[in-house]
């Protein structure tokens, strides 16, 4: 059996030695495409907004995204509380909570403009407010 396997091999390498592998050269020049890179693109960023969210709403955005993820996974803990979001299902890990809130915190923050960020803010402060008289009503 193993000088089969030898063999085998062999004979692999004699015919592969007897192919011609070179690549043709084509000197065409390659137009560049914008879509391929741009240097101020984003994480699941497909769009340039005309007016992207600042450095502050970002910060907001991802501590109340934190407080959200936080006060969620608190108030999953009690009896008779589910989650709403059918994205994420009814009872989330603490893993998928935060793998969900990466992905389209980071989809909304890249291709939104300001005053739609600004929207999403008041609307987290209101979901946290919500999450924190849960736990501790």
């Amino acid at each position: 059996m193993k000088h089969l396997i030898t063999l085998f091999f062999l004979s692999l390498s004699f015919n592969i030695s007897a192919l011609d592998l070179k690549l043709p050269v084509d000197d065409t020049p390659v137009e560049y495409n914008e879509d391929w890179e741009h240097p101020d693109k984003r994480f699941l960023q497909f769009i340039h907004p005309d007016n992207p969210a600042t450095p502050l709403q970002r910060k907001i955005f991802w501590t109340l995204a934190a407080a959200d993820v936080w006060t969620t996974h608190r108030g999953l803990k009690k009896s008779g509380i589910y989650e709403a979001n059918p994205i994420i299902g009814k009872d989330p890990s603490l893993e998928k909570l935060i793998l969900v809130k990466f992905l389209l915190g980071s989809y909304m923050l890249n291709n939104y403009e300001s005053w739609e960020v600004n929207v999403i803010n008041v609307a987290h402060i209101y979901v946290v407010h919500n999450n924190y008289s849960i736990i501790y009503d």
